[in-house]
């Protein structure tokens, strides 16, 4: 991969994303949603929230009801999630194929 230029770099650290009206909707319900990310330590969505990673995967992935695989970072232990997740809505085939785990749901 090569170098990002500024203003990529400038994106990476502070994104801006759409909310996608689910994880509005989970919060307005009472749902803390939060993620995690090694590289985008805070982002905003385009209603001016900002949101911060949390800084410990795993403690994250044990305390959270649902975790949702939106991006296959390859830094992942992914067998660890598994263990330690209570469910995971995998929509990026992280997990890998041929998986037959009661706990997960593929896109």
């Amino acid at each position: 991969m090569s170098r990002p230029g500024a203003a990529l770099t400038r994106y990476r650290r502070y994104p801006r994303i759409s909310r996608t009206g689910c994880d509005e909707q989970l919060q307005d319900k009472g749902a803390l949603v939060e993620y995690h990310d090694p590289y985008i330590p805070r982002l905003h969505t385009n209603d001016d929230v900002e949101m911060r990673s949390v800084p410990d995967l795993m403690t994250a992935v044990r305390e959270a009801d649902v975790v949702v695989i939106v991006t296959d970072h390859k830094v992942y232990d992914y067998k660890a999630i598994l263990a330690e997740a209570r469910f995971i809505f995998d929509s990026r085939n992280a997990l890998g194929t041929g998986l037959d785990n009661p706990k997960v749901v593929k896109l």
